[in-house]
């Protein structure tokens, strides 16, 4: 199935039924998250608003690299809403990649 949400086409590849008490949001088990940096002199037109523009040069191995302290069991109490509703701030990141793609 095709979608659009804001704009941009969503494709479902699976689904699976659920009971019927289960919340996208406060039952998932796993989440992934994909950060888009563009890293080039002129701003970005078309990847504006599913980009970060940054006009110099990453060094995306030292990005990695430091990332890696991340990696583990976390007390993220710092980067809370004042108003957030999780029921405790540590989280748990198995694995956090910087690569660089052309």
């Amino acid at each position: 199935a095709h979608l659009t949400l804001a704009g941009e086409r969503v494709s479902i590849l699976d689904a699976a039924e659920v009971p019927p008490d289960f919340d996208a949001r406060f039952s998932a088990a796993r989440r992934h998250y994909l950060y888009r940096i563009i890293s080039r002199r002129s701003p970005l037109a078309l990847e504006a608003r599913r980009a970060w523009w940054v006009p110099k040069t990453l060094d995306h191995v030292a990005m990695h690299e430091a990332a890696q302290r991340l990696v583990g069991h976390h007390d993220f109490t710092t980067f809370r809403s004042a108003h957030c509703q999780a029921t405790s701030p540590m989280r748990t990141l198995d694995r956090l990649d910087v690569t660089r793609n052309g």
